[in-house]
């Protein structure tokens, strides 16, 4: 979870290496945007099976998206990443 735009690979790249060391084979993402180049990024792993990733738009906007974030974070046990962490 995320109040970042993904605008290339390298933003979740370690956080793919991350979970493929620790045998996790899945991630949900969900931020307010994902670029072209990193969707077919995900768009390539996934249609291969080499990682299944889904996008999901954040809900709200502005501070409001914040408190939806840190909601869902406590109800699904998620990590919030910002721009500040």
């Amino acid at each position: 979870m995320t109040d970042i735009r993904i605008t290339n690979r390298s933003q979740i790249k370690p956080i793919i290496e991350k979970l493929a060391q620790n045998g996790e084979k899945t991630l949900v993402v969900i931020g307010p945007e994902i670029e072209d180049i990193p969707m077919y990024s995900v768009l390539k792993n996934r249609a291969s099976d080499i990682f299944n990733m889904v996008f999901i738009p954040s809900p709200g906007f502005n501070q409001l998206r914040d408190y939806y974030l840190k909601d869902i974070s406590v109800v699904t046990g998620a990590t919030v990443v910002t721009a500040t962490t």
